[in-house]
């Protein structure tokens, strides 16, 4: 019964999110309102506090914020033409590249090493990284985890070919694990704080830190960055200001975006100081962007040319704002 109700609260949730994609009107940016989808997620924290506490309207900018479950869909809300900017890590940004999809990446609000990482049980005869050989290990397929984990194996001496790969959502991840029928799992935080929480001393902690910087952007179509440029700068603005007071307003800023995504204001204090806030737009994330398009092609996620990530990016409305934090050379 349990798993019935599961099944038919996803349905339902996704059934909310295809009507919002297909029958919501298109972008309302001419009439002065600005859609972010929003991923739910601690990364995302600028956006809540510059909407929490006034930034985007004080900057002159109208917003709304539409909540989906990952950066993703968020990103395809935005393609889809039903929202204006996107919050969204790089991977999707990189699949939607080889689409030649109309997009820009106008900056970088949050850096992490710790946020992406794999969880193992040690009672499935995993004590080191190259114990993973041949275990069966859940990730979501496609996205910056997978990726992650593909580097940090071939730190290993590993491929993912080595290790039995299946598919899963971070939310779906702790029962798998728990029962055993999975030795790890990849996933980013809190999903897998939470999966190292329910093993105890059985779990063994595999970082990531060493090979992979996850980026967490923002992101608008070309329209929007090449004829609304004062607009993005006013957009970027509201969120630096954002950063700035969470920098000092820790406690409130916290409070803030905990009640926003639906978490522990303990939990996510705790995790704070892994997530580094700030915008900018440096030359790595291009190379990230490239790394990831051909793992994607060897992978066989994608096909076709590795396409030129630095075309995805705008530098315009950021280097006219915090010109020290842009290194990427200039853009549209």
């Amino acid at each position: 019964m349990k798993a019935r109700r599961l099944l038919i609260t996803v349905a339902i949730i996704a059934a909310a999110i295809l009507a919002y994609l297909f029958t919501r009107s298109p972008s309302t940016v001419a009439a002065g309102k600005l859609i972010i989808a929003e991923s739910t997620q601690p990364i995302a924290a600028p956006v809540y506090i510059a909407y929490t506490k006034g930034f985007f309207k004080e900057e002159g900018v109208n917003v709304d914020l539409v909540s989906f479950p990952t950066g993703k869909l968020c990103l395809d809300a935005l393609i889809g033409g039903k929202a204006d900017f996107a919050t969204v890590a790089e991977t999707p940004v990189m699949h939607a590249s080889f689409k030649n999809q109309p997009i820009k990446i106008v900056t970088t609000m949050q850096r992490s090493r710790q946020n992406t990482f794999c969880i193992a049980r040690k009672d499935q005869g995993v004590n080191a990284p190259t114990d993973l050989k041949g275990k069966i290990v859940a990730v979501p397929f496609g996205g910056n985890a997978e990726y992650a984990f593909a580097a940090f194996l071939a730190k290993q001496g590993l491929s993912s070919s080595d290790i039995k790969l299946i598919n899963l959502s971070p939310p779906e991840m702790i029962g798998p694990l728990i029962k055993g029928d999975v030795a790890g799992v990849v996933a980013w935080q809190p999903h897998a704080g939470r999966c190292e929480k329910a093993l105890g001393d059985n779990a063994m902690h595999l970082s990531f830190e060493q090979v992979y910087e996850e980026t967490y952007n923002i992101v608008t179509s070309v329209q929007i960055a090449e004829e609304k440029k004062d607009i993005v700068v006013k957009f970027l603005k509201a969120l630096d200001r954002a950063i700035t007071y969470m920098s000092q307003n820790r406690e409130e800023s916290v409070g803030i975006v905990a009640q926003r995504i639906g978490m522990e204001k303990t939990e996510l204090d705790r995790l704070w100081p892994i997530y580094n806030f700030g915008l900018d737009l440096r030359s790595s994330l291009v190379e990230t962007l490239t790394s990831q398009g051909k793992w994607a092609v060897e992978r066989g996620h994608q096909t076709g040319a590795i396409p030129d990530m630095q075309t995805v990016i705008s530098t315009v409305a950021l280097r006219s704002i915090k010109p020290e934090s842009v290194d990427v050379p200039q853009s549209k």
